[in-house]
């Protein structure tokens, strides 16, 4: 690492190494967002309504802009498949 001096004390100044990659917890989004979107909106037991599918994709896209802006790789179109095939997976299990 190239060593620079202060100009008013001659005291050596070490440029910053390069920044530990930061964990975004990527994977447990994803594994949470395919968990919720097994969930559906039920009238008398008749399923309506994909709420956990909006919620799921609402995550994951959350999680994919988390991703993008500390420069990661994303997992959104994986997660966005997995989730769904968990919600016809909830579909089914009714």
């Amino acid at each position: 690492m190239p060593a620079r001096f202060s100009s008013a004390c001659g005291v050596p100044l070490f440029a910053p190494g390069p920044l530990p990659p930061l964990d975004t917890h990527a994977a447990g989004f994803s594994v949470i967002a395919v968990l919720i979107s097994l969930l559906w909106f039920r009238i008398n037991g008749v399923p309506i309504f994909p709420l956990g599918l909006a919620g799921g994709l609402v995550l994951a896209y959350w999680s994919h802009d988390i991703d993008t802006k500390v420069g990661r790789e994303s997992l959104f179109v994986v997660t966005a498949i997995l989730c769904v095939l968990a919600t016809i997976v909830g579909l089914l299990l009714r």
